[in-house]
């Protein structure tokens, strides 16, 4: 019987060099790397840059937000400092990256 887990997966067949046929699983393509933020596509990544050999970018957040979310951040950081924003005042989304940018 074949496990629950290797159902789902898609098949195809492939004939060996032997000449015997055979089913082989079909392999699945990565999904395309999206913004923690604002859900767009990251630039510079591409889909199988999950390890952590391959480059990415070197910027802050590089590889999880994207450059205009991260721009917004940093306004917003700077406006927190200066007296001009109040923590109620920003989303919590932002509010994890923000206090994320002061450890740093």
């Amino acid at each position: 019987m074949v496990a629950p887990k290797q159902r789902k997966i898609k098949k195809r067949m492939r004939k060996s060099p032997g000449g015997r046929t055979g089913f082989k699983p079909k392999e699945e393509k990565a999904a395309k790397r999206l913004c923690a933020l604002c859900g767009g596509g990251l630039h510079g990544m591409s889909p199988k840059a999950s390890k952590k050999t391959q480059k990415r970018p070197e910027r802050v957040f590089g590889g999880v937000v994207c450059p205009q979310c991260v721009m917004i951040l940093m306004k917003e950081r700077t406006r927190m400092q200066a007296g001009f924003l109040k923590e109620q005042d920003v989303p919590l989304t932002h509010l994890y990256y923000i206090r994320a940018l002061e450890r740093k």
